[in-house]
């Protein structure tokens, strides 16, 4: 009985580890539109607008590579990785078309809009950043999907 108890954790440590199952993945390319800057208090109706380029890969000519992975563990999000980490990001709404994603930080908002029969992801940014002000931005590129 001793040596059953001491195989049983051993077994535990031998088995690979569950994967979880890919339902697709999205890899996009350079994303380019627009940015505006303007005073995000209103004392001045000041717009500055000006093309916006993020080369994909990796730096330092590129900016990061923007993917998205959706897997079966949860449906009500989606991994998204660009410049940083990967992050886990919850879906805001999804349609026969498309698929919006949320990343909320202490400034604004940037929303992640996959359009998968399409092959395309439009990019927006809404915020008001203490440095330059309030920024908008519109952004798209082509994406390739893989469905499992």
């Amino acid at each position: 009985m001793r040596f059953f108890v001491l195989l049983v954790p051993a077994l535990l440590l031998i088995a690979p580890p569950v994967q979880a199952e890919t339902i697709f993945r999205a890899t996009c390319g350079s994303l380019k539109g627009h940015r505006v800057d303007m005073d995000p208090n209103g004392k001045s109706k000041t717009e500055d607008w000006k093309p916006e380029l993020y080369p994909a890969g990796p730096p330092p000519n590129g900016t990061g590579t923007l993917t998205f992975v959706s897997d079966a563990t949860d449906t009500n999000h989606l991994r998204v990785k660009w410049s940083g980490d990967e992050q886990l990001l919850p879906i805001v709404f999804k349609s026969e078309t498309q698929i919006s994603v949320a990343d909320v930080d202490e400034f604004g908002v940037w929303i992640f809009s996959l359009y998968y029969r399409a092959g395309k992801v439009i990019v927006t940014r809404q915020t008001t950043n203490p440095g330059p002000g309030a920024v908008g931005a519109l952004l798209t590129a082509d994406c390739e999907f893989e469905e499992r």
